[in-house]
């Protein structure tokens, strides 16, 4: 890990992250048949930054490791909710 920062750094035209486990949540989903089932999906949360700022956020959810919804993920809706002022 040290090397490839350091590598990185010399060159300057690469990217180096760390891979952590992606974080895995139950939710509830619709079936066909009009059953709710709950299962466990990878979340994807992706914030959207303004000026510095979180201003929205969307968030993915998948079955498998891969979340786009080409491949089966799916979007749900995102609440920001800050603290009363």
């Amino acid at each position: 890990w040290d090397e490839a920062v350091r590598a990185a750094l010399a060159n300057g035209d690469y990217l180096v992250q760390e891979r952590v486990p992606t974080a895995r949540e139950t939710f509830p989903a619709l079936q066909d048949d009009g059953s709710v089932v709950f299962a466990e999906q990878l979340v994807d949360l992706d914030p959207m930054l303004f000026n510095g700022k979180v201003g929205s956020a969307f968030t993915r959810l998948s079955s498998t490791e891969l979340a786009n919804v080409s491949s089966g993920g799916g979007m749900v809706p995102t609440f920001i909710i800050s603290e009363k002022q």
